[in-house]
């Protein structure tokens, strides 16, 4: 796939800044993590949960160190860009969700985490959607994230209930919605009245307000996982609609992306040489973490 320049350009400034590290491979930010000094946060930790064991300290010193941000994203856009390996697109983007997941999720009684959810489901990633479904609040009752809780409500009652009606849903918009949300709201509407030139309109009407829009950072909108997420969850909803993204131009679709991210989760074992193992699998399977088991 061929990039535009100004992207390339972000892509090289990101990767050369050495304070961002978006240089290092996977393995080598991972190892990175782990080998850096985490003393003060485990004493940090330690006032806050005297009752911790130490290994429990470290492991969540390093599990916030190898959270990061939207920085995973980011790291894998900059270096599908320059590149070309979707595969480490893919594998940055599984662990930027399961990050999420586990640092943001529980952060709020109601915590909007629907880019998230589609940014799983963008790449099939069935580990985080079923936990997702598992430990999402739902319905969304007391937030204010008007559209972003709206949609959280929509694309949880579809994936949970494939059989949704339009009328069970509330897919309202205020003036000030941006237009690339509003085709997502729209977007649902069609799929849950199984519309296909509605949907397929609606899909076009996200990639390219998801363009133009200039709240998001252009690594973050070089490629617009809201719309893979939107399409995969219309396929697993509503396969009969048998939707298509046109290919040209490419950005912000990744058409290779969607092809091979279908049902395969590559972020494994391996990935985590020298990790605690019930660390590894926290990240891995997402398996609750020791200290949120505690009562």
């Amino acid at each position: 796939m061929r990039f535009p320049k100004n992207y390339i350009e972000h892509a090289s400034e990101a990767v050369a800044n050495p304070d961002l590290d978006y240089s290092l491979t996977f393995e080598e930010f991972v190892a990175a993590c782990m080998n850096r000094d985490v003393s003060k946060a485990i004493e940090n930790c330690r006032r806050k949960h005297p009752e911790w064991p130490h290994e429990w300290l470290e492991g969540y010193a390093r599990l916030r160190r190898i959270s990061d941000g939207n920085r995973w994203l980011i790291r894998g856009v900059a270096r599908r860009i320059l590149a070309s390996d979707v595969d480490e697109l893919q594998l940055f983007l599984e662990m930027h969700v399961r990050s999420r997941f586990h640092w943001y999720y529980k952060n709020h009684d109601e915590y909007i985490e629907v880019w998230s959810l589609l940014d799983a489901l963008a790449i099939d990633d069935c580990v985080t959607i079923n936990r997702h479904l598992e430990f999402a609040t739902f319905p969304l009752t007391n937030s204010q994230g008007g559209e972003a809780a709206r949609l959280f409500n929509a694309v949880h009652q579809l994936l949970r209930e494939p059989s949704t009606q339009l009328k069970d849903l509330d897919l309202r918009t205020t003036k000030s919605c941006a237009s690339w949300l509003r085709a997502c709201l729209e977007f649902i509407a069609a799929v849950a009245q199984r519309s296909q030139e509605q949907a397929q309109a609606a899909l076009a009407s996200v990639l390219s307000g998801y363009r133009r829009t200039p709240q998001i950072n252009l690594m973050e909108k070089a490629i617009a996982f809201c719309a893979h997420g939107l399409l995969r969850l219309c396929e697993r909803t509503a396969p009969e609609l048998a939707l298509e993204v046109s290919a040209s131009p490419s950005l912000p679709w990744d058409e290779q992306l969607h092809r091979i991210s279908t049902g395969r989760q590559i972020v494994s074992r391996k990935h985590f040489p020298g990790v605690p193992p019930w660390l590894i699998d926290s990240i891995v399977e997402l398996n609750p973490l020791p200290w949120q088991t505690v009562q």
